[in-house]
Order: structure tokens, then C-alpha cells, then sequence
């Protein structure tokens, strides 16, 4: 019974022990149980502070990549509005071009034809009046022509009655001058041989004098045609000398020498009374013109011009032209002192300077024009 009275306390002072080792460990356990939630809070903080900024950080670079995106779409956006204008302006100058191309082929392809229209005209015309001199001065050296062998027998019997007399004298009634003496003409082509006095020719004559007028024309040219006539015309009667002159001036048109063949003919029926009906034919045809030239002096009028080459060329026998250029023109209207003006529709003018300036009206064309009004 003391002994287990002696054992009791120290069974109490074990348990004791026991408990208290069991209080520290619960202790320990719930401290450290704090301890692992405090670090476990800590680390939730932590990770909630680091999600935040992560989140903020992430918002951030958000914000930034879209104001970047919006400044690059603003950049594109702009970029391609000026291509845009870019490309509507060059569509525009395109355009424009276009129809300034379209417009000159158009302009070009009216003045082409204005000018073949012009030509065609011109053509018309030099063919017409060639008809015109020719018929005429057919008609005149038929008329010639007839009037001769009506004054044929006359002449005959004039010429057998001095023939007559030269046989009782000795010498010729009439002394025939020799123009055509110390010329020169090819073999075959001297004149038919007439007595002194004798103002026609027998058929067979006539016949040979107009071969040879032919062969002179194509052997020697217009100068041994003329030198030819003369030699055969010298110291004959006015009709004679007419009617082969205007045989002369036929051969010379036919050999295309018009002309020539003009000057011959005026020549011959400067003095005939055929001249008249010749004059007053041409002139029926061609009233206007004939009738400016015969006030003239020199027969041709002065003309200041704006002329292509092929006008000018077309129009240089009948007229004294002064061409005028852009850059002279006043001192070369004060020397030449014209009596018309005129202006083509041309292409290029003298030397090419009047390019695209007589269509637009320069103020050079201008210029020219008002100082003719001036002055006439």
C-alpha cells in the first residue's frame, strides 16, 4: 500500500511531464501552424501584389501597343490619302494630256486637210487658167492665122510687083534688117528662105518653119526657139510677125515653157487688133485680177506674205512676194511697202518660223495686221 502511495507521485510527476511536453508541442505545432498561415498570407499577398502588377504591367503594354497601333493606322490612313491624291492628280494630268493630244491630232488633222484641200485648189486653179491661156491664145493664133492668108494674095501681088521692079533696077524695093544675124542654132534650123518683101508662106513652108520651131524648143530650149523666130521674122509685115510669134508662144506652152509662152504672146498682140478680143476674153474670165495687174507699172502687184513653201512657189510668177518673219517684220513691211497682204493658214512659213503662230493668232500676226490697216 506505501509503495503505492511512494509510486503515485511519480506517476503524476511523468504524466505531469507528459502533459507539458504535450503543451509544448501543441504549442510549437500551433505556432508554427501561425507561422506557416502568416507565411502562407505573406506569399498570398505576395502573389496577389505580383498578379497586380503583372495585371498593370499587362494594361500598360496594352495601352501602349494600341496607341502604337492607332498612331501607325493614323500614319497609314494619311499615307494613303496622299496616294490617293497623288494618284486622282496624275489621272487629272493624264487626262489632260490626253485630250491635248487628241486636241492637236485633231487641229493637225484639220490643217492637213486644209492644206490638200488648198493644194487641190491651187492645182485646180493653175490647171484651169493653163486652159484658159491656152484656148485663148489658140483662138487668137487662129484668128492671126486667118487674117494671114486672107492678106496672103495681097502680100503675093505686092511682092511680084517689087520683084518686078527689082528686075528693072537692079536692087530690092525693101531692105530686110537681119536681127537674128551672128546666131548661133543647131544644124537644120535656119529660117525658110523669103524674097524680100514677102509677108507669107505656101503650105509646105508653113508646114517646115513649125517642125522647126519644134526641134529648135527641144534641141536648144526657149532661146533658140526665140533666136529661130526672130531670124525669120525680121523686116516682114506686123501681121506676119504676129501670127509666127504667137506660133512661137503655142509651140513654147506645149513644151510646157508657160511663161515664156505668155511673154511671147503678150509681145504679139501688144500692136493687133486681135489683142483686143483676147483682152477682153481673159478678162470676162478673170476680171478682178487682170484688172488690178493692168494698173500696175510692172504688171504684178507687191505682196507681203505668210506663205508654205508650196504656195509660194505657186504663186511667185504672178506676183513680187516679200515673205515676212516673226521676229523683222515691221522693218520688212516699211521696205517692201506692199500693196496687199497675205496670210496662209500655213504650217511653218519662211525658214520654219511661224510654227503654231499664224492659227493662234501671235500677237506678231497681229502686229502685221494692224500695221496694214494703218497704212491702207
Amino acid at each position: 500500500m506505501s509503495g503505492k502511495l511512494r509510486a503515485q507521485p511519480k506517476r503524476a510527476a511523468r504524466k505531469a511531464k507528459k502533459d507539458s511536453r504535450a503543451t509544448a508541442s501543441l504549442s510549437r505545432d500551433k505556432e508554427m501552424s501561425q507561422k506557416a498561415t502568416a507565411q502562407l498570407d505573406k506569399n498570398a499577398r505576395r502573389k496577389s501584389e505580383r498578379a497586380e502588377i503583372l495585371t498593370a504591367l499587362e494594361q500598360a503594354h496594352r495601352e501602349e501597343l494600341e496607341r502604337i497601333h492607332l498612331q501607325h493606322a493614323e500614319e497609314i490612313r494619311q499615307v494613303e490619302a496622299e496616294r490617293i491624291e497623288i494618284e486622282r492628280k496624275l489621272n487629272q494630268q493624264k487626262g489632260f494630256y490626253a485630250d491635248l493630244a487628241d486636241q492637236y491630232k485633231r487641229e493637225a488633222k484639220q490643217w492637213t486637210a486644209e492644206l490638200l484641200e488648198a493644194k487641190d485648189l491651187l492645182l485646180r486653179a493653175a490647171e484651169e487658167r493653163a486652159k484658159i491661156e491656152r484656148r485663148f491664145l489658140h483662138e487668137a493664133i487662129q484668128m492671126l492665122r486667118e487674117q494671114h492668108e486672107q492678106q496672103g494674095k495681097v502680100s503675093t501681088t505686092i511682092s511680084r510687083s517689087n520683084s518686078g521692079m527689082a528686075d528693072h533696077t537692079g536692087k530690092p524695093a525693101v531692105q530686110a534688117p537681119q536681127s537674128g544675124k551672128g546666131a548661133v542654132l543647131p544644124t537644120g534650123l535656119d529660117p525658110i528662105s523669103l524674097s524680100v518683101g514677102v509677108n507669107a508662106m505656101t503650105a509646105e513652108e508653113k508646114t517646115l518653119f513649125e517642125v522647126r520651131l519644134e526641134r529648135a524648143i527641144k534641141t536648144g530650149g526657149v532661146q533658140a526657139l526665140i533666136t529661130l523666130l526672130e531670124n525669120q521674122i525680121a523686116g516682114r509685115s506686123p501681121q506676119f510677125v504676129a501670127f509666127w510669134r504667137l506660133k512661137a508662144a503655142s509651140v513654147a506652152l506645149a513644151s510646157g515653157h508657160v511663161v515664156d509662152a505668155t511673154r511671147m504672146a503678150d509681145i504679139a498682140l501688144k500692136n493687133s487688133p486681135v489683142a483686143f478680143a483676147v483682152r477682153g476674153a481673159v478678162s470676162a474670165c478673170d476680171k478682178a485680177p487682170v484688172a488690178r495687174l493692168g494698173a500696175l507699172p510692172e504688171g504684178k502687184l507687191t505682196i507681203a506674205c505668210i506663205m508654205d513653201d508650196f504656195t509660194l512657189s505657186s504663186y511667185q510668177p504672178e506676183a513680187v512676194l516679200h515673205q515676212l518673219t516673226p521676229a523683222n517684220w515691221k522693218a520688212e513691211l516699211e521696205a517692201s511697202n506692199p500693196d496687199l497682204l497675205f496670210i496662209e493658214s500655213a504650217w511653218r512659213g519662211k525658214d520654219e518660223l511661224w510654227g503654231n503662230k499664224v492659227g493662234h493668232t501671235s500677237a506678231e500676226l497681229q502686229g502685221i495686221v494692224a500695221w496694214c490697216r494703218t497704212k491702207h
